[in-house]
């Protein structure tokens, strides 16, 4: 599941690629270059929905993880969607979301 704009945005460089993309919920910079090529990233990011996604390893700069509300992005998963974009019928928007320091 992809979100963020690329309107205006400027590109910036993956900083690595340690975290592997091995459970749902994993947050990713999407890449801005075709196919993942490219190594820069803009706004734009994307929420992991199957438990193994290692196709993205190496494209792809996971920085993070959902920890709770995987039932949330569930819903967000079967929200109606129209193509040839894959774009949702109705807008979808996160209003709130945070950092967690352990």
């Amino acid at each position: 599941m992809q979100g963020g704009a690329i309107d205006g945005w400027p590109t910036f460089s993956h900083d690595n690629y340690v975290i592997k993309h091995n459970v749902a919920g994993m947050l990713s910079m999407v890449n801005a270059g075709k196919g993942g090529s490219s190594g820069m990233s803009d706004s734009r990011f994307l929420i992991q929905l199957p438990d193994d996604a290692g196709f993205l390893d190496g494209r792809y700069e996971a920085f993070g993880r959902v920890t709770s509300g995987m039932d949330v992005v569930r819903k967000i998963e079967s929200v109606k969607v129209v193509q040839p974009k894959n774009a949702p019928v109705d807008v979808v928007k996160i209003e709130a979301a945070g950092e967690l320091k352990e």
